[in-house]
């Protein structure tokens, strides 16, 4: 899941993904889903409570290449 994040979220703006980044991630809720045929994960999603019952999505993100658009993937 950190390889996603990192090569999706924070390269196209100059940034890596460090240890600091990482801090407070114990009271995340991390969501991802897994191909077993490529055997990566291909989709991410982060959120943490926000109030109450509700919850603040914080971080999203699909593998561009798995991105289907009328039948066909998204290049």
């Amino acid at each position: 899941m950190l390889k996603i994040r990192e090569r999706q979220l924070r390269v196209p703006l100059g940034m890596s993904l460090s240890n600091p980044d990482l801090e407070g991630e114990d009271k995340q809720y991390h969501f991802g889903l897994f191909d077993s045929l490529l055997d990566q994960c291909v989709c991410i999603a982060l959120s943490m409570e926000n109030s109450g019952r509700r919850g603040k999505l914080i971080q999203m993100t699909v593998e561009k290449k798995l991105i289907v658009r009328n039948g066909m993937p998204a290049l």
